[in-house]
């Protein structure tokens, strides 16, 4: 039982040192913990079945000897998700202990809770009757909690009451003591609990009611609430679990967000905090069902579960290298056989079987795929060998921009972006352009220095950029900044190209016709007729739909396009 003299002076405590401003932060979702006192009793199983059913987490200050009494009780409630807390041993008040005899009431209902979920936590601890001092907060090894809501369930005998004096004063942030041990205060905190969903709020733990809130729960110091206070984090999303046959074996790997850590579980049974912890990926047997969940604090602290069954495998694709026109296909599992077809299409059951390395002519594109006598034929995978003799991974033979990706390549005029892939749809940037027109010029001598804000002088293409300033062939932005890492337009990129024929004296009198487009109005000024030249000449190709997209940004492989144009100028 609860004093109500001392719970209206911590009151008026938290009241008077509550910062300006504090009910009127900004929140995205409005949270409050509900905690339960004195338990487990004979009604906390009917309390945790209205959980379960309605997904709602919630903390048990409980004591040690009634943990001793029911220990499955706490155990269920653990492996729920909820937050287990101490409320000491026997309910005496802290401030007229003994240091060794404080020490006893703490450290004794801490081993009887690990005994019963099996596993060591850290406890929030809540001290009897609200009674401390700042030396009972130094002695108790962890963080305190109080309460901001107090309906006084312990000296009235209404269900209805209780419910209404939490309604009455609950607010976004609160922590609201209850007691487990009343049958009436069960049936108010199940009523409780719809109401405050109802009204938009979501019922976590104290531990992930501070996290939430950015607050970090320190021992020595106690706890009254986590109103409002700027900081709005988001709850653990479930963690995502994918497998994939690797050497013939499922391979099952859970991922999550960092900082948290993963329990799981293979035969299809909910994971709890003493379930195995992930540390990396591991075989599975076909069939076995993974669950998941991830967790900042695995008491009170955790995502929702994540499940995913192991069948429905195919057998990993295998891997094509190429090396002096010569093409070796390794298959990932041991005894998986080998199809493979050189016109680009995907193979089929009486496609040829790769027995030794294969003799390539420029211009093939080799797939392949595996086949498993357990699980089938895998997924095709396939590289092209250029004309130019590239080896291109995501750049098919029958590509739009083919032929201009491999000539620029081949013309050193565009690179790749590591393992032997080219990126042909990633959007190019303003850098790139200037570099890339920097080097069909001949890479020029520059006689200025940098002038844009945002472009240090060792900049990778600053010598390009003052070429290119120098040449009036392209400008920065009102408030001297290149912005080179920023994604370049259609009508940017046709602007630029139009300056640099013009420095090349080439003939740019070409133009569209602008009634051809129904978004003409789009185009910038400055870009108007470079764009109508550019899309004349057919160095920019307009989409299907008959529109420019001036707007739009630039491929790589329109990028390509551009570039082996331009070698023509």
């Amino acid at each position: 039982m609860k004093r109500l003299l001392s719970f209206l002076l911590i009151l008026c405590i938290v009241c008077t040192l509550l910062p300006a401003g504090a009910l009127a932060a900004p929140s995205s979702g409005k949270l409050a913990a509900l905690t339960f006192d004195d338990g487990p009793g004979r009604y906390t199983a009917r309390l945790l079945d209205a959980l379960d059913q309605r997904d709602a987490k919630v903390t048990f200050f409980v004591l040690g000897q009634q943990a001793k009494a029911y220990p499955e009780i706490v155990r269920r409630a653990y492996d729920a998700g909820h937050q287990i807390a101490s409320h000491t041993y026997s309910h005496r008040s802290l401030t007229g202990l003994s240091a060794e005899t404080l020490y006893r009431e703490v450290n004794d209902t801490a081993a009887v809770l690990n005994a019963a979920i099996g596993c060591s936590n850290t406890y929030l601890i809540r001290p009897p009757y609200g009674n401390y001092n700042q030396t009972v907060l130094s002695r108790l090894g962890a963080p305190a909690v109080y309460w901001s809501v107090d309906p006084q369930d312990w000296n009235c005998s209404s269900a209805s009451t209780v419910y209404s004096r939490v309604m009455n004063s609950v607010r976004d942030g609160s922590i609201i003591l209850l007691h487990d041990i009343h049958s009436h205060s069960v049936t108010a905190a199940i009523d409780l609990v719809d109401a405050l969903i109802a009204k938009g709020y979501e019922l976590v733990t104290v531990n992930e009611l501070c996290r939430r809130r950015g607050i970090t729960m320190r021992s020595g110091s106690i706890y009254f609430d986590a109103y409002p206070n700027g900081t709005q984090l988001p709850a653990p999303a479930a963690p995502e679990i994918s497998v994939r046959l690797t050497g013939g074996v499922p391979a099952v790997t859970i991922t999550a967000e960092p900082g948290t850590a993963i329990y799981y579980t293979t035969d299809g049974t909910a994971p709890t905090g003493t379930s195995t912890r992930y540390t990396g990926p591991f075989s599975a047997a076909d069939g076995a069902v993974i669950r998941a969940f991830c967790a900042y604090d695995k008491n009170g602290g955790r995502s929702k579960t994540a499940s995913l069954t192991v069948e429905g495998l195919q057998t990993a694709p295998p891997v094509l290298s190429v090396e002096d026109g010569l093409c070796t296909i390794t298959a990932d599992a041991p005894g998986d056989r080998i199809l493979y077809t050189l016109d680009g299409s995907a193979p089929q059951a009486d496609s040829p079987e790769y027995l030794e390395p294969i003799a390539l002519t420029p211009g093939t594109t080799v797939t392949a795929a595996a086949v498993s006598a357990q699980y089938g034929m895998s997924e095709s995978t396939w590289i092209t060998y250029s004309d130019g003799g590239h080896v291109f991974r995501d750049v098919r033979l029958t590509d739009l921009h083919y032929a201009d990706i491999d000539a620029a390549y081949t013309a050193g005029m565009m690179d790749g972006v590591g393992g032997d892939r080219f990126m042909p749809d990633m959007a190019t940037n303003r850098a790139t352009i200037v570099t890339i027109l920097y080097r069909l010029a001949g890479r020029p001598d520059v006689a200025s220095t940098v002038m844009y804000s945002d472009v240090p002088e060792n900049e990778w293409y600053a010598d390009a950029l003052c070429w290119a300033t120098e040449n009036g062939i392209i400008d920065g932005f009102a408030d001297g900044t290149f912005r080179g890492k920023t994604p370049l337009t259609r009508e940017q990129a046709a602007a630029i190209l139009f300056r640099y024929a013009n420095v090349q004296g080439a003939d740019t009198s070409a133009r569209a016709c602008a009634s051809d487009f129904a978004d003409i109005d789009a185009v910038n000024g400055y870009a108007l007729e470079p764009l109508l030249w550019a899309t004349a000449e057919q160095y920019i190709l307009p989409p299907s739909d008959g529109r420019l997209e001036p707007r739009g940004s630039i491929s790589r492989a329109e990028l390509a396009r551009l570039v082996m144009r331009a070698l023509e100028l």
